[in-house]
């Protein structure tokens, strides 16, 4: 009997057929690998996306907080300032001193802490403060010295520390005239353009006091430290600053006709185009001071053995 079977050529896939097969594999694996990536691309965007979403919520969140923690700061200091007003009393006699000096200080602290805010107006309060409580010149109906409080040193103090580059003292409604401030520390205060004529500044310290263009008319200054201090164009007509240590001191264009300047130490001093006219140099020392373009007259006592510059003026007679 003859056998049936098929021949291994004709079981063998024809070459056309493999290819079509081979191709058909290679589409269905390139479309599962295409299928992969994109599916992969989405979950990053998603995962990336999901990120910038918390970290912009994140954000919003901290900007909210921190809007809201100004807000309430600013609120607080607001609260503060007129806590501090009110603490002054508004010339309250019935405020006791220490009650006054804490708001002083409380104000020095709003000033430091928001000084866009707080400087101008918070040492204007201070200088309105001086102008009501600053004690005067014993007069000869009341001969007794009063007392500097403590209130009143500490305001000069706020003033030195957290006021330098504002004039508060030089506001309308503040007046010093006849101060009493003998033995005061006033170091560092800004006096610009204060009014101060016929204060009694014996013995105070005033070193590196920004004094410039300051009304010191027949003001006593005897003994006082003047350091450093600026008096530029300060009006000294008269004034007492006789033993004052006016060492580097600039006094260049002021006003010193007719001052006591007896024994004081002007050593490198700044007088250039001051106004010695009658002042009273006798026993100064002038040791390095700056003496061009000074005015003086006939009348001007100057120490012993010093011989002076030609003045700027012709003296009279």
């Amino acid at each position: 009997m003859v056998s049936m079977r098929p021949s291994r050529r004709t079981l063998r896939p024809s070459a056309q057929h493999t290819r079509i097969t081979n191709r058909a594999n290679r589409r269905r694996t390139g479309r599962e690998i295409a299928g992969k990536t994109r599916h992969e691309t989405v979950v990053a965007w998603a995962t990336a996306f999901g990120v910038l979403a918390t970290f912009a919520i994140g954000l919003g969140s901290a900007w909210v907080a921190m809007q809201t923690a100004d807000q309430q700061a600013a609120g607080q200091r607001a609260d503060q300032f007129s806590n501090a007003i009110e603490q002054l009393g508004s010339q309250d006699a019935s405020k006791s001193a220490d009650v006054r000096l804490g708001g002083i200080y409380a104000l020095g602290r709003l000033i430091n802490d928001d000084p866009t805010t707080y400087r101008t107006q918070g040492c204007e309060v201070i200088g309105s403060y001086l102008n009501g409580r600053t004690p005067r010149k014993p007069t000869p109906k009341d001969p007794t010295p009063p007392p500097i409080g403590s209130d009143v040193r500490g305001a000069f103090t706020t003033l030195a520390r957290s006021c330098a580059q504002e004039a508060a003292l030089a506001a309308p409604n503040v007046n010093l005239e006849r101060a009493y401030l003998v033995s005061t520390d006033l170091q560092r205060v800004p006096f610009r353009r204060a009014q101060l004529s016929e204060a009694d500044l014996s013995e105070a310290d005033l070193s590196e006091a920004d004094l410039s263009l300051a009304d010191l008319r027949g003001a006593h200054l005897r003994d006082a430290k003047l350091r450093a201090a600026d008096l530029w164009w300060a009006s000294l007509m008269g004034a007492d600053l006789s033993s004052a240590d006016l060492r580097l001191a600039d006094l260049s264009s002021a006003d010193l006709s007719g001052a006591d300047l007896s024994w004081a130490d002007l050593n490198e001093a700044d007088l250039s185009w001051a106004n010695l006219s009658e002042s009273d140099l006798s026993g100064a020392s002038l040791r390095g001071a700056n003496l061009k373009g000074i005015v003086y007259d006939s009348e001007t006592i100057w120490p012993s053995g010093f011989t002076p510059p030609p003045t700027a003026q012709a003296p009279s007679g």
